[in-house]
């Protein structure tokens, strides 16, 4: 449907919200909106987690208010995204205005806008109907038809014409596999369908879009996982596997995760260093996949593996001892797990052994390696002991 067809069919219910919390910010926005003779209402992910008994993280109001009068009624707001009616208020609330919207010329953004005071219209507009879901404040929700009716069977499904929904942007296929995953809830068959028919349109997504959805996708739940491969979307990562062959455990920052989902999707060594190359990972992740990607299997190493890695305190030490923390092998801070440095330095092994230049980075070396998988033996009689004058070192003999 394009602009200004009927949109305002909205279907509303009573429901138990007696345990429901309204932050004193959110509730005050309510009510100076509907003072000044406008409709508010709290509107998605809030809403969502509110009835499946979470803790919300956001809270987002729509309105009938158009966004010059929300600056008007709240002093400090700002407008980050002014032409589309978002305005967020001082608190961190974003208060958006009703709108509806025209074709997506860039599979992003509608090319238009018109700001309406019709809620349904609104409403369709939106991706999922798990996410067109409004609370009045009191105890009444409403959402487009069937949207309740998911909201209490835990199913998501797209608001409307499911293709046109991800032609709009694709970047919603990869979201569809995140919040399945999170929240663990069913697909709709014709969104399922949907998304996979369109899922080509995920290559016309910027790669910074891409790798901030997967990167979320990633530290959701195993479930989340396996949908990426159902859907055939390892493609739009540009990793070689169609299914994950291991998942990681809960509780990984968003680089382990990330870097656990490509290697669970076949991507390492030299094409692990290639892709990224390609990609705009942040730059404090880039030298440490790298190497980590010419590193050991993660589901198939061992912790003496991993603890000689981390203490020679390479690029990867820092990822590989998360990986090890959640594998239960080592404590956070834990000196087993840290960067280890001979306890001989250069300056006393080249006086003990007259060697200089390359001969003398040599010996280094040979007694940094040693010490690295050999930590009780990282003592200075140890270590002098095994040093020949004008030849080199022995590491010391093991019974």
């Amino acid at each position: 449907m394009g602009m200004g067809e009927s949109r305002d069919l909205v279907q509303w219910q009573a429901a138990d919200t007696a345990a429901w919390r309204l932050p004193p910010v959110v509730a005050a926005a309510l009510q100076r909106l509907r003072q000044a003779g406008e409709m508010a209402y709290v509107v998605g992910g809030a809403v969502r987690d509110l009835y499946w008994g979470r803790t919300p993280e956001d809270w987002d109001l729509v309105t009938s208010a158009p966004p010059d009068r929300v600056l008007a009624l709240f002093p400090g707001a700002v407008a980050p995204g002014l032409r589309f009616g978002t305005v967020r208020i001082p608190g961190g609330v974003e208060v958006t205005t009703m709108r509806e919207e025209g074709d997506y010329a860039d599979r992003r953004r509608p090319g238009r806008v018109r700001f309406t005071r019709v809620l349904g219209r609104d409403l369709a507009r939106r991706d999922f109907t798990l996410n067109a879901v409004v609370w009045d404040g009191a105890s009444r929700l409403g959402g487009p038809p069937g949207a309740l009716e998911d909201l209490a069977a835990r199913r998501l499904r797209a608001v409307g014409d499911p293709r046109r929904r991800f032609r709009e942007d694709a970047l919603r296929v990869l979201r569809l596999a995140r919040l399945a995953g999170v929240y663990n809830l069913t697909i709709d068959a014709a969104t399922f369908e949907a998304a996979w028919a369109e899922r080509t349109g995920l290559l016309a997504v910027s790669r910074e879009r891409r790798l901030a959805e997967a990167g979320r996708l990633a530290q959701g739940p195993a479930r989340g996982w396996r949908l990426l491969g159902a859907l055939g979307l390892a493609f739009a990562l540009e990793w070689p596997g169609r299914w994950p062959r291991a998942l990681a455990p809960d509780g990984a920052g968003p680089g382990l995760a990330l870097f656990l989902l490509a290697r669970a999707y076949g991507l390492e060594g030299g094409a692990g260093a290639a892709w990224v190359a390609r990609w705009p990972l942040p730059r404090t992740w880039r030298r440490a996949w790298v190497a980590a990607f010419s590193g050991p299997d993660p589901w198939q190493t061992d912790a003496g593996t991993l603890a000689c890695r981390c203490r020679a305190g390479g690029p990867d030490a820092g990822l590989w001892r998360e990986w090890a923390v959640l594998q239960g092998w080592a404590r956070a801070g834990d000196p087993a797990w840290e960067p280890v440095t001979p306890a001989l330095d250069g300056r006393t092994v080249a006086t003990l052994t007259g060697l200089e230049g390359p001969e003398l980075g040599r010996v280094l070396a040979a007694m940094r390696r040693w010490v690295v998988c050999h930590p009780a033996d990282n003592r200075p009689e140890v270590l002098a002991a095994g040093l020949r004058p004008g030849c080199g070192w022995c590491p010391p003999e093991r019974e």
